[in-house]
């Protein structure tokens, strides 16, 4: 069960990785556009419109910062299956893979309820986190050490 637990984890901490790409790159330029559109505002005459750019620049950077804010999680995510997928292998650090597991879900839940799709690499995530929890409250528990 850690095995094949280990195996998904690694699978989708690379699906994170690639999905962590485009979050990124969007988010930065969203908030850069957003910073230039204020200061392109700062040259309008006509207050109301001025006020205009200025709301529509701040809605553009708060999006903009919760895709920087997701892309940064699932790049944390990747480094976090990898180190959680070796651990489990090892049969070592049981909180630390419930932790990992858990951030999993809540990741990928979080993505679904933005986008309001489920696709099949979401599916996949799940999947992995729940087998990562159930991986690691399955640990062998560990031996007595015998004293002479």
């Amino acid at each position: 069960m850690r095995i094949v637990a280990a195996v998904f984890i690694f699978i989708v901490a690379v699906l994170d990785l690639l999905a962590s790409l485009p979050y990124l790159g969007i988010g930065s330029l969203a908030v850069g556009g957003g910073a230039g559109l204020e200061n392109l505002s700062q040259a309008e005459k006509d207050a109301k419109k001025k006020a205009e750019i200025q709301e529509g620049a701040k809605a553009i950077q708060a999006g903009g910062s919760v895709l920087l804010f997701i892309g940064l999680f699932l790049l944390a995510m990747f480094g976090l299956g990898i180190a959680c997928g070796v651990v489990l292998i090892m049969a070592r650090a049981q909180l630390f893979a419930l932790t990992v597991g858990v951030g999993q879900i809540a990741i990928d839940a979080i993505t679904c309820y933005l986008w309001g799709h489920v696709g099949i690499t979401n599916i996949l995530a799940f999947v992995a986190g729940a087998l990562v929890i159930v991986a690691a409250l399955t640990y062998p528990k560990a031996r007595p050490v015998a004293t002479a």
